[in-house]
């Protein structure tokens, strides 16, 4: 999810008060560098969480510009890369951490366009080649394919409208998708989303017109999808829920943030406890996916029960542009319009999920995912019982078994390499992982890459 630079955004159930009243407080948030820097994008290394990147926008009406900068030890300290930009969105290659794309546009007369790196930033080249950029006209947002991150789609925006465009080979070369597209979606990209699980699935929102349009091929066909917000409402961001790709929320201008649990045909409004304007990006803790964070022109807001309710949890009065959460989900990084704060939250790993008493089973989303050395299942039971925890491919072959074995009642995790029961790694691709009693069965997908 991702915020343009031409077009900026103008509860937590107390069930513990003394949380609230900390979490309420600026002073939970600590200041990790480039007090003088309009952050717009942050970026987390997939592999190794010390390593973080981030992207500073530039300002026409003062005549600074913007920069890309880099930390090794976790914002203590950061490099600048390359000054003289407005960086709009930054993405990392999960498959090769050294390769980096930043977006850019135009502002300040800041060259538009795409930048990339394949050695860690030291050294950063164009490319953008096929993709129509000039002084008005510049990339606002990038997404990469979770599973063949050759596959990159890089969206437009100015005033005159924008498009999508695809690339099938790292970014050497790009298409426009949106030539056989409804004309609406050529008015200008403000954010694309893949669904995790079947990246062929986008969408897109656009500028001016608030409009949603979804393709289920990888972009050669769009369809419109018509949403309570049409027409004059701007459409800043859309979040596909990584565990249930079904499950979908909009930051939308003056709707405030919006939900869809039937993968974005009808929507509802979950604005208790937000501002109903400046509402952005969004993340969801790695382990527990119900809590979530916004950002917002106003601070940042946390949720336990998917949205229901907000809290604001600190930086009032801040822009805070765009969120990052570590892969251990216990440092979560803000990018504001003034340097960047992080916060920790070590007792998220500590403490049960909320209103989930131990009264039955369990089969968590396994964390990370994708993953491309270890991902984590959880599972809770309600007693103790004989359970069955197994790995399998989608043609239902049996590739590993987890668990065969008699279980205490109480939260458990499992833990799989990506090798298979004679101990031989698997291919790239969706896999079943299924738990079986015999009083429960359940079933959920990860994504193993190489």
């Amino acid at each position: 999810m991702k915020r343009t630079l031409i077009f900026k955004i103008s509860c937590l159930f107390i069930f513990i008060i003394n949380w609230s009243q900390v979490f309420s407080q600026d002073g939970s948030w600590h200041f990790f560098g480039l007090p003088d820097e309009e952050i717009e994008s942050i970026a987390i290394n997939p592999q190794n969480d010390s390593i973080l990147y981030a992207g500073s926008s530039s300002d026409f009406s003062a005549g600074t510009f913007g920069s890309i900068f880099k930390s090794y030890n976790a914002g203590l300290t950061w490099d600048t890369l390359v000054y003289g930009l407005s960086v709009s969105d930054i993405v990392i290659d999960h498959k090769n951490i050294n390769v980096v794309y930043a977006a850019l546009m135009p502002v300040s007369f800041s060259p538009p366009g795409i930048l990339k790196t394949t050695d860690g930033g030291a050294n950063w080249f164009w490319s953008h080649t096929g993709i129509t950029v000039s002084w008005e006209l510049g990339v606002a947002t990038l997404e990469i394919n979770p599973l063949y991150t050759d596959t990159i789609y890089a969206g437009t925006t100015g005033p005159l409208g924008g498009r999508i465009y695809k690339s099938i080979n790292e970014g050497l070369y790009w298409n426009d998708i949106t030539n056989n597209a409804p004309p609406g979606l050529r008015d200008g990209i403000l954010d694309i989303a893949l669904n995790p699980l079947n990246p062929d699935v986008i969408f897109s929102t656009t500028n001016f017109s608030g409009n949603l349009y979804k393709s289920w091929n990888g972009g050669i066909n769009w369809i419109q999808i018509m949403v309570p917000w049409q027409g004059y409402n701007l459409v800043r961001s859309i979040i596909i829920d990584p565990i249930n790709p079904d499950i979908m929320y909009a930051a939308v201008g003056s709707y405030g943030l919006m939900k869809s649990l039937n993968f974005g045909f009808d929507w509802l409004s979950i604005t208790n406890g937000l501002p109903i304007n400046g509402v952005g990006n969004a993340t969801m803790d790695p382990h527990y996916h119900h809590f979530s964070f916004i950002a917002t022109d106003n601070g940042i807001y946390w949720t336990i029960d998917a949205g229901m309710n907000w809290f604001n949890i600190g930086l009032k009065n801040r822009i805070v542009y765009q969120l990052a959460m570590s892969s251990d989900g216990q440092k979560l990084y803000a990018a504001t319009d003034s340097g960047i704060y992080r916060n920790e939250f070590p007792f998220i790993t500590h403490i049960e999920k909320p209103g989930e008493l131990i009264l039955g089973f369990h089969l968590s989303q396994n964390y990370p995912n994708p993953f491309n050395s270890e991902t984590h299942i959880e599972y809770t039971l309600p007693k103790s019982i004989w359970i069955k925890l197994n790995i399998y491919d989608l043609s239902g072959k049996l590739i590993k078994v987890l668990v065969n074995d008699n279980k205490q009642a109480g939260h458990h995790t499992a833990r799989w390499n990506g090798k298979d029961d004679s101990g031989k790694t698997v291919a790239s691709g969706v896999y079943i992982y299924h738990i079986s009693s015999a009083e429960y069965t359940e079933s959920r997908k990860l994504v193993y890459l190489k």
